[in-house]
């Protein structure tokens, strides 16, 4: 059952238009961090380094989850906005720790780089049914559905595992590889003595509160532990899909996710940049956030 099935013309109209609103104010808020973005863009290149590519990628992907909850307040979708916004607020960490100083920047992309060919070499042992990894996954999964994920006969994975092993062996990854051989920590995060999980990891940046609340409260939604919050309590209903309760509280977190970066990112690399954002921040940014807090009756 859609909200949509739920309520007349008149009320359904009323409602897409505030929808329409404010996922505009959502997207203002993330072509002000794009604008930034571009900027920022501009003078990594200028250094001349390829050692910044985590940070750039990273950036791009934070857009993405906030570009989403544009996408799904359109349609007036409010639960599916939460895991975007918890993946906004992961990244943010990820980010604001990766870029934090000038004389840690260039050994923590390389960090975050590394632990994505660990990653990925992983994986590609599962694929090799001679060796332990690919043995004991094969082991577990018999007989079950998708046992077969990690069986590719046609590929040389022997090939691939030796190239990801070149890879990781070198010479950008000397420092890198040196830390990581002496303490394996869990996360990228985790080399050379940082932060050894993502709660640490928000404390050491001054977040811990909107961990509390963007990361740990709505950690039900990521695990599908969160079911019963669809209960409507005055009403002792459930709620149908597309139900716009807590739209707006998810549109504020995700133009506040654009709008915080974009700060962060100008006072970091492109200070000069400072009064025009305020300016653009002011003009096109401000005006949707006033009438997100305008809206009633939508409450989560």
């Amino acid at each position: 059952m859609f909200q949509d099935d739920l309520q007349g013309s008149d009320q359904t109209e009323k409602y897409h238009c505030w929808y329409r609103q404010m996922a505009d104010a959502v997207s203002a808020a993330l072509n002000s961090y794009l604008w930034v973005l571009g900027h920022v863009n501009e003078q990594l290149k200028a250094t001349g380094k390829d050692t910044h590519l985590a940070a750039a990628v990273l950036l791009m992907e934070y857009a993405d989850q906030i570009d989403g909850v544009a996408i799904l307040a359109q349609k007036g979708s409010a639960r599916n906005c939460v895991p975007l916004i918890r993946t906004g607020f992961e990244l943010q960490l990820n980010l604001m720790y990766m870029v934090q100083r000038d004389d840690t920047f260039e050994n923590r992309c390389l960090a975050y780089e590394f632990y994505h060919w660990v990653k990925q070499i992983k994986v590609a042992l599962k694929c090799d049914p001679s060796s332990e990894t690919g043995k004991q996954v094969r082991s577990q999964t018999k007989g079950e559905l998708l046992a077969d994920a990690f069986d590719h006969p046609s590929r040389n994975i022997h090939a691939e595992i030796a190239a990801l092993q070149q890879m990781m062996d070198h010479a950008r990854f000397s420092a890198v590889k040196v830390e990581y051989d002496r303490s394996k920590p869990k996360h990228w995060y985790g080399m050379w003595g940082g932060p050894g999980n993502i709660e640490r990891l928000a404390a050491e940046l001054g977040r811990r509160g909107q961990y509390e609340v963007m990361y740990r409260f709505w950690s039900g939604n990521a695990h599908g532990e969160s079911a019963l919050q669809r209960i409507d309590k005055c009403r002792m209903e459930m709620q149908p899909i597309r139900c716009p309760r807590g739209l707006p509280n998810a549109c504020l977190n995700a133009c506040n996710l654009a709008n915080e970066m974009a700060v962060f990112l100008v006072g970091r690399f492109v200070p000069q940049l400072k009064d025009e954002l305020a300016v653009r921040y002011l003009a096109n940014v401000k005006p949707g956030l006033e009438f997100i807090k305008s809206v009633e009756g939508l409450d989560g």
